[in-house]
């Protein structure tokens, strides 16, 4: 039987590697942050196929390009960049600045959010990355399905003319719901490889099947696409 003194003793001691244990798994995440700085560039051969199917129309788009990225700015763990979208030929098609926190928790989107080109550096096999965010924002709605996912393994692979200990990144994501028109089933697979030292993207492939139905189970839209990026070119070591 435990007297009054022992409960508080006990008490006590259980609070304090609570304590003990948020502290360092806090501290853990604290360590996480990024290997680039203002001024690093880098390139990729960009590969982009996607298919549209409804009942009203049908569309097949399959073309190449070059993404060029540049830090602009970085403050402790925040990164802008600029985006540029650039033909063969060099006329630029779409350009865009970016900004985020490499760290924290991303959302999932067909053009770089800063999670997708940046994951924190020095990390290894096991190792968990920010939260992902898968997102569904067809028609009227918008859908969001978190999860984590751990470093499967860290491999040596040639990028840019140098030999790279490069994280491997992959999973798979099958989600299902409900929409105001009906309901919707979205399955998306990534394959990634990124530098350990810098954190930096080194190549990626994505693809992506949503697929739309109504209250009869007939499909109204369907959507296909596939990301392909390779890194060609960089300031980082070459």
């Amino acid at each position: 039987m435990l007297n009054n003194n022992t409960r508080s003793y006990l008490g006590i001691a259980t609070l304090i590697i609570t304590l003990i244990i948020f502290l360092t798994l806090n501290q853990k995440q604290e360590t996480h942050t990024v290997g680039v700085k203002v001024g690093d560039v880098a390139k990729y051969r960009t590969h982009y196929v996607g298919v549209l199917h409804s009942e009203e129309t049908s569309s097949y788009t399959d073309v190449e390009y070059y993404t060029f990225i540049e830090v602009l700015d970085r403050h402790l763990n925040n990164i802008t960049f600029k985006e540029t979208l650039i033909d063969f030929n060099g006329s630029v098609k779409f350009e865009q600045v970016i900004n985020g926190d490499p760290t924290k928790p991303h959302y999932t989107h067909p053009h770089f959010r800063v999670n997708d080109l940046f994951i924190p550096c020095g990390l290894t096999k096991g190792d968990l990355l920010p939260q992902t965010i898968v997102m569904c924002d067809e028609h009227d709605e918008t859908k969001e399905f978190p999860w984590s996912q751990k470093i499967n393994e860290t491999v040596r692979r040639v990028y840019c003319g140098a030999w790279r200990a490069a994280n491997h990144v992959t999973w798979e994501r099958d989600v299902e719901g409900l929409i105001s028109q009906g309901r919707f089933n979205v399955f998306r697979s990534k394959n990634d490889y990124y530098d350990q030292v810098t954190g930096v993207l080194l190549e990626s492939h994505l693809n992506s099947t949503k697929i739309y139905f109504d209250f009869y189970g007939r499909t109204t839209h369907m959507y296909v696409s596939i990301y392909d990026y390779q890194l060609v070119e960089t300031n980082l070591w070459s």
